[in-house]
């Protein structure tokens, strides 16, 4: 978890890349924002895969209608209860935990996120909790202020079922997923945005997979990245008030489908994620301290609670 302003694929030949360029190029790119996911086209990647050799479902947004569909191809039916086989982090590194569905400084996070301990120098493995799909790596350029802008980068999955996962402020991928990054256009400054002409990335991966060894920002000593969840499959709660709503319609493919994924932590890493996303000692002691979360039932507050749910000045 960055606890400051944030906004918070696939191995091919070499003469194959350059004959791609030579026929389509890179074309200019307006920025989007980093809440609202790409669109899903069906162009399929090779790399390192699960078992399975399927294409699985394409899972679309129709922003007219507000709500996620299969576009083609048939979703199986999630885990009843829905349950991660395992942790993104290895907990015991974990200093401070952030409640997704908030808004930090005046920008609103559908995710929320991990802080490490400053002795593990941002050294950590972030593993995929739960089967899923690759969709896409962005790299860009972010600096914590009065530091030097670091690569960084945001990757995103889909679960067959339609459980999205995003994780951001990725330092260091592991190889399979950097030969991915690295087909992806050139990093600029705060620019999370992807190429249409690239498609797609659509590559297996299982439960378990390391993702990365490193996260955050060295030069700052600022270690954490970014975790959130979404389910496709229906709209969450609070996106149900008709004044939350109107407020975050722009961004409804991510903020109304955000979802409270502390519970879904394996064993007893959800009690130890609650207790340090309740813990005081990890916010600002001059701020007053307020618990607050659109998607996790154990929050005291939502941010409809305050100035009618438009952004405060902290």
């Amino acid at each position: 978890m960055i606890l400051r302003k944030q906004d918070g694929f696939h191995i091919v030949e070499a003469a194959i890349v350059l004959i791609v360029i030579a026929v389509v190029g890179f074309v200019g790119y307006k920025v989007v924002h980093k809440e609202e996911p790409p669109k899903n086209n069906t162009n399929q990647a090779a790399g390192s895969m699960s078992n399975s050799n399927e294409d699985g479902p394409v899972w679309d947004y129709n922003q007219q209608k507000m709500e996620w569909f299969v576009k083609s191809g048939k979703a199986p039916a999630c885990k009843n209860p829905l349950k991660l086989d395992m942790s993104p982090v290895d907990m015991s590194k974990i200093t401070a935990v952030g409640l997704p569905g908030a808004y930090r400084g005046f920008s609103y996070k559908a995710h929320g996120g991990f802080r490490a301990a400053t002795s593990t120098n941002g050294n950590l493995e972030v593993k995929l909790p739960m089967d899923a799909r690759l969709t896409g790596i962005t790299r860009y350029y972010e600096a914590i202020p009065g530091y030097p802008d670091e690569l960084q980068y945001l990757v995103d999955f889909e679960n067959d079922c339609g459980i999205a996962i995003r994780f951001d402020h990725i330092l260091t991928l592991t190889p399979d997923f950097h030969a991915v990054a690295e087909k992806s256009p050139a990093p600029k400054k705060n620019d999370t945005a992807r190429d249409p002409n690239i498609g797609r990335v659509n590559i297996p991966y299982k439960a378990g997979t390391v993702i990365a060894t490193g996260v955050g920002f060295p030069s700052a000593q600022n270690y954490g990245f970014d975790f959130g969840m979404y389910d496709y499959r229906s709209r969450n709660e609070i996106s149900k008030n008709t004044l939350w709503a109107d407020i975050h319609k722009n961004y409804s493919a991510q903020h109304f489908h955000g979802i409270c994924w502390l519970p879904l932590l394996p064993g007893d890493d959800a009690a130890k994620a609650e207790a340090m996303a309740k813990d005081r000692n990890n916010y600002n002691s001059n701020k007053p301290f307020n618990l607050i979360s659109d998607f996790c039932g154990f929050a005291p507050h939502t941010t409809l609670d305050f100035n009618n749910g438009q952004p405060t000045d902290g």
